[in-house]
Parts: C-alpha cells; sequence; structure tokens
C-alpha cells in the first residue's frame, strides 16, 4: 500500500500546498494527482491492482502494488 496526500489535483491545492509548506514543518516535495502516483510506482517496477481518490481538503491517493518479480 502506498497512501499519500494528493496535493496536485488541482491549482488551489497546489497553492495551499505550497502556502503550508512555508510555515509548516511538513514540507510537500512532490505535488501528486493521482494518475502520477500510479505512473511513479508502475514505474519503480510495481503492478498496481488498486488506485483510489479518497475525498478531503487533500485528497487521498490510496494504491495498493505488488512487485512484477516474484
Amino acid at each position: 500500500m502506498a497512501p499519500t496526500f494528493l496535493h496536485g489535483v488541482d491549482s488551489f491545492r497546489r497553492a495551499l500546498s505550497r502556502t503550508l509548506s512555508l510555515v509548516s514543518p511538513f514540507v510537500a516535495h512532490t505535488r501528486f494527482e493521482l494518475a502520477e502516483l500510479e505512473r511513479s510506482i508502475s514505474a519503480a517496477g510495481f503492478e498496481v491492482s488498486v488506485a483510489e481518490r479518497l475525498p478531503g481538503l487533500f485528497p487521498l491517493g490510496y494504491v495498493v502494488a505488488h512487485s512484477e518479480t516474484p
């Protein structure tokens, strides 16, 4: 499983993420959208079996993946 906040789903959330990064110890270095998260996990050699976007101020990208090689 690879849950992560989707800071890149639209321009409002990208701007909010950048603003919060200025005043918070939590800095979002990557502002994913769900499709980008899936591609990153696949590029790392994993096969994605589930990918869901869960609602919220910063939606949560929930991905389940397994290794393509045993």
